[in-house]
């Protein structure tokens, strides 16, 4: 038995806090963890030989709850690698704002495709010698993977958003041993870990080069596929060839649909409006989602995410919101709408922040709530809570729904029991929701 307990198992791991990221398994000197599945669908490290104690777990874990003063949030570690940039107090650092796509990427993405037009560009500008994103794998317990791609072909089947748990794992430690250069891709926790590992890492941080942020509604447990092969039709442990969002190029940005494979036959089709509201009621949502105020991913040299704004939600093809918040990020998409290889339009700050409204009030200003309900004591940015009783009540419903849903699925792996189990913790939320949009088209006309 190790006379030491890993330092991010007992302070992140045992809070509920953590997100899978994996980045301490490669930081860990004793090789005492490695990542395995929860009984909750999320990957976690676990202790697996004996720790020396010393702690460099913790150092690069994105939910440290004490971390040094040199990294303590992201302002501050954003400083060290984007300088001389614009400002926001919701998005951090940037160089422009923009919305579009890629000409040839646009249709075989989730959104504009800008993601795959960057990884690939920065491969055949030799920028980069790898990237690495996540892809379709068929392994063992495995769906979805990290890997280390060379090959524009690997990147382009690489495209699309997959709303399932994956981990760097070890994939850190391949990095130190390769020679090149690297890109690497990641929701905003992920990306924090890789900044916190090129922080303690000198090898790490000459290496990774560009970083590419997605925009994140919080992270799935892998109990979200299975309710959606489940609703789909199929049995929740046989799927394959899964795909969340398959858009309607007839209809609107938000007309997106599920779809997989299961016993060697195509399940029916799902349209997100045919299943409950996934994102606006936390289901299946990691605890630790409800503790992060990035809402852009503002570590990375590029962000994207879905531009949830008009004229674009009107046309289902798709176009990406975009931040750059480098030099080089910046000039790939000028570069790229120079010689018509992607199209963008530069957008107003209050535009991106209208179009990810919801987000900031859940993630920012109703962040200090829960924090104190929960009496949690992780540390972020000081804020202010901006949200009224009402608002307070929806909080609160969220995170008992988020908690409901992942023990009744443990529970009741079928779509149609779920739905009725739920149905009695949802009703409350969808109230107490419909009572703040209620208040806020009053103010609004109030206000004109």
């Amino acid at each position: 038995m190790s006379p030491y307990t890993p330092k991010v198992i007992k302070n992140v791991v045992n809070q509920n806090m953590c997100v899978g990221c994996g980045a301490c398994t490669s930081a860990c000197n004793s090789n005492a963890i490695e990542m395995n599945w929860n009984s909750e669908g999320f990957l976690i490290p676990k202790e697996i030989n004996i720790c020396n104690g010393e702690g460099a777990c913790i150092k690069v874990c994105p939910f440290n709850p004490t971390p040094s003063d040199i990294c303590k949030d992201e302002d501050v570690i954003a400083k060290k690698y984007l300088t001389n940039q614009n400002f926001n107090d919701r998005f951090g650092y940037y160089k422009n704002i923009y919305a579009g796509y890629s000409h040839k990427y646009r249709k075989d993405s989730s959104s504009g495709g800008i993601a795959t037009y960057t990884l690939v560009t920065l491969l055949e500008k030799k920028i980069v010698d790898y990237v690495i994103c996540v892809t379709n794998v068929s392994r063992d317990n495995e769906h979805f993977s990290y890997e280390i791609f060379n090959s524009v072909s690997k990147i382009e089947d690489s495209a699309k958003t997959k709303y399932y748990p994956v981990t760097y794992g070890k994939l850190l430690e391949k990095i130190e041993s390769m020679e090149g250069k690297f890109a690497i891709t990641g929701i905003p926790c992920f990306i924090k870990a890789i900044r916190l590992s090129q922080i303690n890492n000198e090898i790490l941080n000459d290496k990774i080069t560009f970083t590419i942020g997605i925009i994140c509604g919080g992270l799935k447990s892998r109990f979200y596929t299975e309710y959606m092969v489940s609703k789909s039709g199929g049995t929740p442990l046989d799927y394959q060839n899964v795909e969340y969002r398959i858009k309607d190029i007839k209809g609107k940005a938000r007309d997106y649909s599920f779809q997989c494979d299961s016993k060697n036959r195509r399940l029916a089709k799902l349209s997100r409006w045919d299943v409950i509201d996934m994102w606006g009621t936390g289901l299946f949502k990691a605890k630790a989602c409800d503790f992060c105020d990035d809402t852009s991913a503002e570590l990375a040299d590029l962000s994207l995410g879905d531009a949830w704004m008009e004229p674009y939600l009107r046309d289902g093809k798709g176009h990406n919101v975009v931040i750059s918040r480098s030099e080089l990020a910046d000039s790939i998409l000028s570069e790229g709408a120079q010689f018509a290889k992607v199209k963008i339009d530069e957008i107003e700050v209050n535009d991106f922040l209208k179009s990810q409204s919801s987000s900031f009030i859940h993630r920012q200003d109703a962040l200090p709530f829960r924090m104190k309900f929960f009496k949690h004591k992780i540390l972020k940015r000081e804020r202010k809570s901006k949200i009224n009783t009402s608002s307070k009540l929806v909080q609160v419903f969220r995170m008992i729904v988020r908690k409901k849903s992942i023990s009744i699925w443990k529970k009741y792996p079928n779509s149609v029991i779920f739905d009725k189990r739920l149905k009695k913790y949802l009703i409350p939320l969808t109230l107490a929701t419909r009572l703040v949009h209620y208040q806020r088209r009053l103010s609004r006309n109030k206000s004109n």
